[in-house]
């Protein structure tokens, strides 16, 4: 199972005074057994033990090996799958399962309250003279991290891993900003609407995310989850990229870097347990942060460079670690010495200004900065996104759907913003039309589709473009000039609110001095002119518009 896992036997110190009372928690439990589905459950009664568990927590009767077990017995079935479209499937198939779960995991509440509910769960009532009740307390295969010995803690978290999966599985198919529709069935699919989506609101939900990552190393799956509905739903990334605390969004992935670092360095000295604590987290959250940069790069990159003494020792042990790990880490290496770049960056304490420096290497392998694999992700992008026409005002809530038929790539609104950008002044939708329809047909209708489902990844993208001789140059310019049209309307749309406000700002006030005067034209009639010989129109007009006379 994809786990959570804590690195250690027991839970956290910080939250041993949550397991005081007089009920038992579940003892350590054995998994030294052979992989194969537990036979003891059905895939249908796991979802439903985990929802009815996730509706009412401090009802549910059950136990932190029960909900393991049907946890677990989900991820056998994800892992089966030959892809992630199947997977995908799976997670959509329940969607009462995704909304207890969403909710679930971002209810705000006190920290007290919320580690009362993970203690009610870690609780072992079940009743034992029941048939089959021992059969669900077996685990049925081996875990990954290599222990035979799991604290019910940790078996929780495990539960918190494999929703987090199912989520992020439903909203990986999903274009940014546009929600499902209830199927021909009438079933409710999820999410409908934002208030389906979040039901507590981006604010609060990533309050209560945050509840589940304030005690590493338990549950840094939920940055994955986070990043996934940052790069889904863009009022959520803007509370995640929150300042100047950076709570979230760096702050707290920190930790759960150092409490990794810590046990690679000073806990099971099995090499599987080391890979495995360092592993899952490490590059989860180097995940989360790849995602954050996408959603605003301006703004990931002013993070780091801003905060870069909270993270520059975390990377600098990283990049010892990483460079002893096979190819498989390139990837994530990369991303650590991009970090670092940043980090060390020398900001001007009169302007400002941060002064970056790459090694000359890095220029080669940094993701962040290879124009091919921009060009790809600004591609992908623009396919999920809505409206590119720079002056379009319409709110990021609308579902844009209109693929323009010529690139069969870009988006509008409908017609009318299809012809402003067509004959833009800035950035015209025509010449960049043709560019892409050149690579479209080089490409084949065929192979076109498969770059935008959920199973391509970048990886085959370059071998692809050589197959089909493919101007690899053309596709730059195309990523190129899409993030410059995406970074232009974030502008425009920046400028119209500010605009706007200052109008409103404008209309409030001066509906504020017409009561004003007609304030003072009463008080005047009811007290007479001489009482107010102290203050001249304008000042009277002034203070009553401020509450000042009443």
């Amino acid at each position: 199972m994809f786990s959570s896992s804590v690195a250690r036997e027991n839970p956290p110190a910080c939250l041993l005074h949550a397991f005081s009372g007089s009920e038992p928690v579940s003892p350590a439990i054995s998994t030294d057994m052979a992989p194969s589905k537990n036979p003891h459950i059905c895939l249908d009664s796991a979802f439903a033990l985990l929802t009815s568990t996730m509706r009412d927590p401090m009802k549910a009767n059950v136990c932190a090996m029960r909900v393991s077990l049907a946890a677990d017995r989900i991820d056998q079935e994800l892992e089966a799958c030959t892809s992630i479209a199947a997977k995908t499937k799976i997670a959509n198939s329940h969607p009462e399962f995704l909304r207890a779960g969403i909710k679930f995991l971002t209810f705000t509440q006190p920290p007290s309250d919320h580690m009362a509910m993970i203690n009610h769960l870690t609780r072992c009532r079940c009743d034992f003279g029941q048939a089959g009740m021992r059969n669900l307390h077996k685990p049925s295969r081996y875990r990954l991290d290599g222990r035979v010995q799991i604290d019910s803690f940790t078996l929780i978290f495990d539960a918190v891993a494999t929703l987090s999966n199912c989520l992020i599985l439903a909203l990986a198919d999903l274009t940014q900003h546009k929600f499902r529709n209830a199927n021909a069935s009438g079933e409710q699919n999820w999410p409908q609407e934002p208030d389906d989506l979040l039901p507590y609101g981006p604010k609060d939900s990533l309050i209560g995310l945050e509840l589940w990552v304030a005690a590493p190393p338990l549950g840094y799956i939920i940055f994955k989850l986070a990043g996934s509905l940052a790069l889904f739903y863009i009022p959520f990334a803007r509370e995640v990229f929150q300042s100047p605390k950076f709570t979230f969004a760096f702050a707290r992935p920190i930790e759960h870097l150092k409490e990794a670092i810590k046990y690679y360095d000073e806990g099971d000295s099995s090499s599987l347990a080391r890979t495995h604590f360092l592993t899952y987290p490490v590059r989860t959250i180097f995940e989360f942060f790849d995602n954050l940069h996408h959603c605003d790069n301006p703004q990931f990159n002013v993070m780091v460079a801003a905060r870069g003494s909270w993270i520059s020792h975390v990377l600098s042990r990283l990049t010892t670690i990483l460079s002893t790990l096979p190819m498989a880490w390139s990837e994530t290496r990369s991303l650590v010495q991009f970090m670092t770049a940043y980090a060390n960056a020398k900001i001007d304490p009169v302007t400002g200004v941060a002064t970056v420096k790459f090694e000359r290497e890095l220029l080669t392998e940094l993701p962040f900065v290879d124009g091919l694999r921009d060009a790809f992700e600004e591609m992908v992008e623009a396919r999920k996104m809505g409206c590119l026409n720079i002056t379009c005002s319409s709110a990021a809530e609308i579902i844009h759907s209109r693929l323009c038929s010529g690139c069969n790539l870009i988006r509008f609104c409908g017609e009318k913003c299809q012809k402003e950008a067509w004959k833009s002044a800035v950035l015209p939708h025509k010449p960049v039309c043709v560019k892409i329809h050149s690579v479209k047909e080089s490409f084949g209708a065929d192979d076109w589709s498969l770059l935008w489902t959920p199973d391509f990844a970048f990886a085959h993208f370059p071998a692809l473009c050589r197959a089909k001789n493919v101007d690899i140059e053309v596709v730059k310019v195309i990523g190129t000039t899409i993030g410059a049209l995406r970074r232009q309307k974030i502008v425009f749309q920046e400028d119209s609110e500010r605009a706007g406000a200052s109008q409103m700002d404008r209309l409030i006030r001066a509906e504020q001095e017409k009561v004003a005067a007609q304030n003072l034209s009463d008080l005047i009639d009811s007290v007479g002119l001489d009482s107010l010989t102290i203050l001249n129109r304008e000042d009277s007009l002034a203070m009553m518009s401020r509450g000042a006379i009443h």
